[in-house]
């Protein structure tokens, strides 16, 4: 381990020394900004013009609630609704297929009897369940609904080639034709007995103004299917648990507040549930409501169900109501069925979801501590850096004692110690003047990071990996959603605890021109304006960016805190982030710190996420 004492007086001649060096190019800019002064009235009224629309939309903005109250009021008047409820009890039925109690995988799991059943309403989402289908461990027939004879022959050539699948059969369906329908029809007239089902459904057509329904589907996929030991596992959870009727993915948290079950489809459960003698409290009941599986993807026993499916009385409703909806009655009435026959609906998170990063990184990590002291969550943290980067930069800012610096002596690992002012973009523009921004030119990427977060609680090289494909620029974990806040713009931007650089960026001038010329902030205000804010601002003018978590955004439209890392840590969660802010004791409400511990302790069995 090489350790550095800093002298700030040295570094700041270095810098100043680089200064003087493209003294020739400010000169050459004299004459542009010459130019702008001419245009300086102009410059005026666009900003007079900027602080206006600023005020006038923070006024709208305030009003919002208003108006929300206003247009909900006479929509209840219309149609009574029931709020979808969002969030399952985490304590009973959100399971992890890789957490620190693993089912052991039963061997009788080759015997089992399964059919997928896939309804395509378009093409191009079947590459990626086509994907999902190669991971199966197990044999399995397909069964696949589409309204277009065209998608036959081309879903035919992609899957014949599938050696776990023992047969496909196509069933055309008419285009407004609801995929419920489908799903019962087929059940009615099969005669092969089959211990599980998946279903998988594509028809998202009433959600395209609600939430990005590409996103919404490759979620419901990934935790559907997703890997082969997480279908091992979903599988091993009805065999290792007979009262299991049905297993689905969590809610998509964008969705939360979004959906709500109409009187419509309450009138058609009623009439169902009375057919075949349901008690008259399953109607409202929160137990139904709550565990119905939007979006028509789970897996299934089809027990559940035998004897309304041999009752012509569910296929001739469905016929009723044949219309291209959201199937929101009948994924109601699976829901009675499992609660009346005592089953249980469990969902499956699948963290077990790993893939391999071929890039090469160094990583300029900031530890910050009041008590000048290493962390059992920072050093758990620093050790997954120090194995997903060929080399790790540890900036300290606290004066950590020798033996929490023995703590962290590994080859990769240099340890930069210095007093702590300019916060986190001040300690990254240190180290990388005293690296050397020639010295970068060996890694595929650069990584700044801080200790603002929890260790890692997902895998970081999937994270690598995914935005590898993607193949942007530069990107970050979680974004600020544009907001106006007491009449202040607060522009869109990725947050800077975790931020990566690709060597498109990092060896270009845009890249050296903006950490040379940052300044030192001396508050938090200041470190987060022209920091954070302006990273995004500047470097998007020269290149790609993305975010890994980007249906978060849509939580802007969904709760009430526009910085929803630090209010709402179970979505960030399950929409995929691998951290936890640690701030979020401190701001989250009681019940979401309470859900969020919960879901913690089913991954990990780490102190620092004990209540």
């Amino acid at each position: 381990m090489n350790e550095f004492d800093f002298d700030r007086d040295k570094l700041i001649s270095i810098q100043n020394r680089i200064i003087e060096l493209q003294n020739e190019k400010i000169v050459k800019l004299k004459s542009i900004i010459a130019e702008d002064k001419k245009q300086s009235s102009s410059n005026l009224f666009l900003l007079c013009f900027r602080k206006i629309s600023i005020y006038f939309f923070s006024l709208l903005h305030k009003s919002k609630n208003i108006i929300k109250k206003i247009f909900n009021f006479h929509s209840n008047q219309k149609k009574k609704q029931i709020e979808y409820k969002f969030f399952l009890p985490y304590e009973k039925n959100l399971f992890f297929s890789y957490h620190k109690d693993s089912l052991e995988i039963k061997n009788n799991s080759n015997n089992l009897k399964i059919a997928v059943f896939i309804h395509i309403c378009s093409i191009d989402y079947f590459s990626e369940i086509e994907k999902c289908l190669k991971l199966f461990p197990y044999s399995f027939d397909c069964y696949i609904f589409t309204d277009t004879s065209e998608s036959f022959s081309f879903i035919n050539e992609q899957l014949k080639t599938n050696p776990k699948m023992n047969r496909i059969s196509f069933i055309e369906v008419y285009k407004e034709t609801s995929p419920c329908y489908s799903f019962f029809k087929l059940l009615y007239q099969l005669d092969v007995r089959y211990d599980l089902i998946c279903n998988i459904n594509t028809y998202f057509k009433s959600l395209n103004n609600l939430i990005d329904v590409e996103q919404f589907f490759k979620y419901l996929l990934k935790h559907l299917l997703g890997s082969k030991q997480n279908i091992e596992y979903i599988i091993n959870r009805f065999l290792t648990f007979p009262e299991t009727g049905m297993i689905r993915p969590p809610d998509f948290p964008p969705l939360h507040k979004k959906i709500s079950i109409s009187s419509e489809d309450l009138t058609v459960l009623k009439d169902l549930l009375e057919h075949y003698s349901f008690p008259s409290s399953f109607t409202t009941s929160d137990s139904i409501i709550s565990n119905y599986p939007l979006g028509t993807f789970f897996w299934i026993r089809p027990e559940v169900f035998l004897q309304s499916i041999k009752d012509n009385y569910l296929i001739t409703k469905t016929i009723e109501k044949n219309n291209f909806s959201f199937n929101s009655d009948y994924e109601l009435f699976l829901s009675s069925l499992l609660l009346n026959k005592k089953y249980k609906t469990e969902n499956v998170f699948n963290n077990n979801y790993f893939k391999k990063s071929l890039k090469t990184r160094i990583t300029f990590f900031v530890h910050f501590d009041r008590n000048n002291t290493l962390s059992e969550t920072d050093l758990d943290y620093i050790t997954i850096l120090k194995h997903i980067s060929k080399e790790l930069i540890v900036i300290s800012v606290s004066n950590l004692n020798e033996s929490d610096l023995d703590k962290i002596k590994s080859p990769n690992i240099k340890i930069i110690k210095r007093a702590n002012y300019g916060f986190d973009f001040g300690a990254w523009k240190d180290a990388l003047m005293i690296y050397g921004f020639t010295n970068l030119e060996i890694f595929d990427e650069v990584v700044f990071a801080n200790n603002s977060c929890f260790a890692p609680v997902f895998d970081l090289e999937t994270v690598f990996s995914e935005m590898e494909e993607r193949n942007k620029d530069f990107w970050g974990i979680t974004s600020h959603a544009e907001v106006i806040d007491n009449s202040t713009l607060i522009p869109f931007h990725i947050q800077s605890y975790f931020l990566v650089f690709t060597h498109k960026v990092f060896s270009s001038k845009q890249f050296f021109d903006f950490w040379i010329n940052l300044p030192y902030f001396e508050t938090y205000e200041e470190a987060i304006n022209h920091g954070e804010l302006k990273c995004t601002e500047y470097f998007s003018q020269y290149f790609s960016f993305d975010v890994y978590c980007n249906s978060l955004i849509h939580l802007i439209d969904t709760f009430d805190g526009y910085n929803y890392s630090l209010t709402e840590p179970e979505a960030v969660l399950l929409c995929g982030s691998p951290f936890i802010k640690k701030k979020v004791f401190q701001y989250a409400s009681e019940e979401k710190q309470k859900d969020l511990l919960c879901i913690l302790n089913k991954i990990t069995n780490k102190s620092y996420f004990k209540d």
